[in-house]
């Protein structure tokens, strides 16, 4: 669709199947994966009580893998962002609300351009299909090397 030219902003909405990949990459694979939060007011989530000043956690990872929000959640799927309706704030990669990464729009911007780019001079092949395992810190990366073969 690129021909030789450089991808823009104005090429996201002929590209519907990337941005599909790369939301689903972003449902399996959240980069901030725990938000942690103080709770100001006395609150009560799934049967636990939380006190005025208490940290609580929201789990993204587990929420977006969640089969209540999610047919087969652990599936690579990007076809279920080409349509239909998702429950609101069972994706949230880029935290929700007020506290909303400002970044978010630029960050899928550049992931989109930045992939095309790349996939239109090159083929990628994941042959171990992805990480085996998950490296959790502030931050979610894999837990070793994921080998990818260019062509």
């Amino acid at each position: 669709m690129l021909g030789d030219r450089t991808p823009t902003a104005a090429d996201l909405r002929a590209l519907p199947l990337l941005g599909a990949c790369i939301q689903e990459t972003l449902r399996l694979y959240p980069p901030a994966w725990l938000l942690p939060r103080q709770a100001t007011s006395p609150a009560t989530v799934g049967g636990f009580a939380a006190a005025p000043g208490e940290n609580v956690s929201v789990n993204i990872f587990l929420i977006q893998r969640s089969a209540r929000f999610w047919p087969r959640p652990d599936a690579f799927d990007p076809e279920r962002w080409l349509g239909g309706a998702r429950t609101p704030d069972a994706f949230m990669p880029f935290g929700a609300g007020a506290r909303m990464c400002i970044g978010n729009h630029l960050a899928l911007l550049e992931a989109t351009l930045i992939s095309a780019l790349l996939l239109r001079d090159f083929t990628l092949d994941v042959p171990g299909g992805g990480p085996t395992r998950l490296q959790a810190g502030v931050t979610l990366k894999p837990g070793g090397p994921v080998r990818a073969r260019v062509g």
